[in-house]
């Protein structure tokens, strides 16, 4: 079994900030009953009140469950991932220093380093290269390029590495974890793979890290990167 090092709480604390929000906003409606019940010449101060609570729960609730997808798909990755052998290491929610950015998971073992964006999305997607659409009846617009994100923690992942004397290739990977989501892939800049195939891919990569290497970058992220 992988060791596995940190926790996958960002997106938690978004999921229970939201969740926090969704409960307050909802209280408002029996205080609005209430004071338009008391003063009737209240009602249509009150009546547009409500009406713009409404739209603030409407737009929270999507941010909720975009969140809390987001942390079961993350749990799967993880669940996944430490299925590796002991010969592997994962690093969870690696934030690295000056805005370089969030990194859901990085493996590091004797077939490579891999930096990891997970994706819990759902419907019919085209990835060309680095650009993302979806295609929903019959109609295909762009949308964020999960590709190009993946390759940028990648790069920055590498870049830290290397500061800290360390000259490591990066694979950044993005791996899908929702079984309604179908991906059509035309020369994709990174490797773009369903949960089903991520520990076959990482098993199967043809880096070739000597064991003081892996210690090596462990130690650097640990106590550089911002993880915990």
């Amino acid at each position: 079994m992988a060791k596995i090092i940190g926790q996958n709480d960002h997106l938690s604390k978004l999921a229970r900030m939201h969740r926090s929000k969704l409960l307050a906003l909802s209280l408002l409606y029996p205080i609005g009953i209430a004071v338009a019940l008391l003063f009737p010449q209240s009602v249509p101060i009150v009546a547009g009140a409500l009406a713009l609570t409404s739209h603030r729960l409407y737009k929270t609730y999507g941010k909720f469950v975009k969140y809390r997808k987001g942390v079961e798909g993350e749990m799967e990755v993880e669940r996944v991932l430490k299925t590796l052998s002991d010969s592997y290491v994962v690093i969870n929610n690696v934030r690295l220093p000056k805005g370089a950015g969030n990194i859901d998971h990085v493996v590091i073992g004797p077939t490579g380093v891999f930096a990891i964006e997970t994706k819990n999305i759902r419907g019919h997607f085209v990835c060309e290269g680095e650009e993302w659409f979806k295609v929903k009846n019959g109609r295909i617009r762009r949308v964020r390029s999960f590709s190009r994100q993946a390759k940028r923690n990648a790069l920055a992942l590498r870049d830290f590495l290397r500061r800290h004397g360390c000259d490591q290739f990066v694979h950044g990977v993005v791996v899908l974890t929702n079984e309604n989501c179908r991906v059509d892939l035309i020369n994709p800049s990174v490797p773009v793979i369903e949960i089903g195939r991520l520990k076959d891919f990482i098993e199967k990569a043809k880096d070739r890290v000597p064991k003081r290497r892996i210690y090596e970058i462990v130690g650097i992220l640990v106590s550089e990167s911002k993880h915990l």
